[in-house]
């Protein structure tokens, strides 16, 4: 498994330019280069049942991330629909 980012663009990778020294995003560049060897090794190596994947944290639903959606949610969410029920009950007499 290879960690990946959505900032991971074409634009940004040059094989003239491997390493990105001449280029000003090498961080998306080197992403990019990830992405190109994980299709690489499926290429040569699915048919032995061997696959490579690439993902971006961002997009991952992982444990840590699972904790900061539900600090954020019972510390902002809830709170704010509680102030429109009150305020909807208020209005209603």
């Amino acid at each position: 498994m290879w960690s990946g980012s959505h900032s991971a663009k074409r634009k940004y990778f040059d094989f003239e330019d491997i390493q990105h020294v001449k280029g000003m995003t090498p961080y998306q560049s080197s992403k990019f280069a990830t992405d190109l060897i994980s299709c690489a090794l499926n290429e040569t190596l699915n048919e032995r049942q061997i696959y490579s994947f690439n993902t971006a944290p961002g997009y991952v639903l992982s444990a840590i991330s699972y904790l900061m959606l539900h600090a954020f949610f019972w510390n902002f969410v809830i709170p704010v629909f509680v102030l429109v029920r009150f305020s909807k009950q208020k209005t209603k007499h």
